[in-house]
């Protein structure tokens, strides 16, 4: 193979492979980011209904309490670069039966993407539910 042969080889393989490559990466990274999202929320419901579950109330103290935990997931929801409250909701109930509190904590979060992953738009609402009985 002559020298012209190989540069005009090498420049059609660039030209194939090269599109391909940057595909593959904005992907890479388009998936990495959903990741993400998904940890910190996962962690943040998680830390957000333990906080919860640890700390007592009363019928007045029920608001302050509530408000405290979701406070809490809320801030390590900021945690994330990119995070955008708008797009964020946070509810944390007690509910009690036969003497025993469960805290339920459920939050949603609706972040964009470059890819269409769910088949119905760039749009992806994640959402996570944690319960766990309330220690005494």
């Amino acid at each position: 193979m002559t020298r012209i042969k190989r540069t005009a080889a090498a420049a059609i393989e660039l030209a194939i492979c090269l599109p391909l490559l940057i595909t593959i990466t904005i992907f890479t990274l388009d998936a990495a980011n959903v990741q993400y999202a998904k940890i910190t929320l996962d962690s943040a419901v998680r830390n957000g209904v333990h906080r919860g579950a640890t700390m007592q109330f009363t019928p007045f103290t029920y608001e302050n309490w509530r408000d405290m935990a979701e406070q809490s997931i809320r801030e390590e929801m900021e945690t994330m670069s990119d995070f955008e409250s708008q797009n964020f909701q946070v509810n944390v109930e007690a509910t009690e039966q036969n003497d025993r509190v469960t805290v339920v904590a459920t939050a949603t979060y609706q972040i964009s993407t470059l890819f269409n992953w769910s088949g119905r738009g760039t749009e992806l609402t994640l959402a996570r539910q944690y319960e766990m009985r309330q220690v005494r």
